[in-house]
């Protein structure tokens, strides 16, 4: 008794036959489609242009104003590692 069996040899295939093999057939499911043409896109760079000069113009302003404080000794409120002032409680009636 034999366990394996002898395969019987596959034709071999053309190239349309193996395309088709593997693509399968082409089919009318689908269809061309144009499209509308896109919207105008915003002018990001631009925007983002304004937003960093703007920013900077405050990182600016604030460095002048620390300068000009720290040499009046005034001092213009609580920083990055300073508690805020406790908030003023009315008095109780």
């Amino acid at each position: 008794m034999r366990l394996l069996r002898r395969r019987s040899a596959v034709a071999p295939l053309d190239e349309a036959a193996a395309y088709a093999r593997c693509h399968g057939t082409r089919e009318n499911d689908v269809r061309i489609v144009k499209l509308p043409p896109r919207r105008e896109r915003y002018d990001v760079l631009a925007a983002g242009e304004r937003l960093r000069r703007s920013f900077e113009e405050r990182l600016d302003a604030r460095e002048v104003d620390e300068l000009a404080s720290a040499h009046t000794g005034a001092h213009s409120g609580a920083g990055p590692f300073e508690p805020a002032p406790p908030p003023a409680v009315p008095p109780a009636a």
